[in-house]
């Protein structure tokens, strides 16, 4: 553990219990004409992945375990896992990122089903150790390849490959490429369903105040630059770094700014969902909520709508009222849409899975 580390433990174990307690009787709030019940509990919920059959897999951070949910009750799958938060089902095989290995699980629902001890088969094994931005998320592009990112192993420093980038890999782990740079930590993106083009988004850096940087949502440019360490969302400069700012070097700019330390992670697009005609071509983002800010912003899931040339300019408040004063009830993470179109927010702090659908 790094020194870093080692006094952001400190920081949370003298100021968590005030600052991130949780209420035992709570239920987001969602607009009218739309309604929000408990899922499923799973410790720790990060990305979730969902087969066909309808078992719902979930990973987490500090708890180490995979879970999977079936009629809406959890069970262990693997534990003393190192933060696999990054999970995703893909033609039967589970796939799952920790901070330095990816792995699978072949014909994961099969091993669920007759109740067998899941065998882990390592893919790659060499991705950084660092827990600093180490944790994942995961996509499968149309090229059927993995999508998944290396952060930065600092707040803001010069960053070499693999760091502060985002690569793909083949499905049997054996080629990683990077595919764009200058990203100090994205843990949620998703493929637009219809551009196909990949949307994702990225955390500002810390200890420049409760204001700026702003934080980011971004398009997928192959071969880009998007700014990192010199340059953070559209026009901050980074107070040490951007005076190094190689001279042929233009970073590629957020289409959208979301207010600082609010930590977008999860992003959904709502097509093909209960959510299509009421928000078209939109797209939800999960804001994980700011550690560090002095009033709290963030901790809700909230709608933005990309105008012709996808820039966003507002975003609506969607699910909120997930924090109250200095108490946080939850801290919602990843989404995804069950087979009847409703939403599933992930939140690892409750533990809880929320289910969002549209009131008939």
């Amino acid at each position: 553990m790094t020194r870093f580390f080692k006094r952001l433990l400190i920081v949370f174990v003298l100021i968590g219990a005030p600052l991130f307690s949780a209420t035992a009787a709570f239920t987001p709030k969602v607009p009218a004409g739309f309604k929000v019940s408990l899922y499923a509990t799973s410790p720790n919920a990060r990305q979730m992945a969902l087969s066909p059959s309808g078992l719902l897999y979930v990973g987490s951070m500090a708890a180490g375990t995979v879970n999977v949910i079936e009629n809406g009750k959890h069970r262990t799958l693997l534990e003393k896992l190192s933060h696999p938060s990054g999970i995703i089902w893909h033609k039967g095989d589970l796939y799952i990122a920790e901070i330095s290995r990816l792995s699978v699980i072949r014909q994961i629902d099969d091993v669920v089903k007759k109740k067998q001890k899941p065998s882990l088969v390592a893919l790659k094994t060499d991705l950084p150790s660092d827990y600093h931005h180490g944790w994942k998320y995961l996509a499968i592009g149309p090229d059927e390849k993995i999508y998944i990112p290396v952060g930065a192993p600092c707040n803001v420093c010069p960053a070499e490959d693999p760091y502060a980038a985002l690569h793909r890999v083949t499905l049997d782990g054996k080629k990683m490429e990077t595919v764009a740079r200058g990203i100090r930590n994205t843990v949620g993106f998703s493929f637009h369903p219809v551009t196909k083009q990949l949307w994702f988004t990225e955390m500002g850096r810390d200890m420049m105040g409760d204001n700026i940087p702003p934080d980011e949502i971004n398009i997928l440019v192959e071969g880009g630059h998007y700014g990192f360490p010199y340059l953070h969302a559209k026009s901050v400069k980074d107070p040490y770094y951007f005076g190094q700012l190689p001279p042929n070097l233009k970073p590629i700019m957020p289409v959208a700014e979301i207010p600082a330390h609010s930590a977008p992670i999860g992003l959904r697009f709502t097509h093909n969902s209960q959510f299509a005609k009421d928000f078209p071509g939109c797209f939800f983002v999960a804001l994980h909520g700011s550690w560090n800010r002095s009033k709290k912003v963030g901790y809700e899931v909230t709608v933005g709508c990309p105008d012709k040339a996808n820039n966003v300019a507002n975003f609506t408040p969607f699910m909120t009222g997930l924090f109250e004063g200095q108490t946080v009830h939850a801290r919602p993470v990843d989404m995804l849409y069950l087979k009847d179109g409703s939403l599933l927010v992930s939140d690892d702090h409750g533990g809880k899975i929320w289910r969002v659908e549209k009131v008939k």
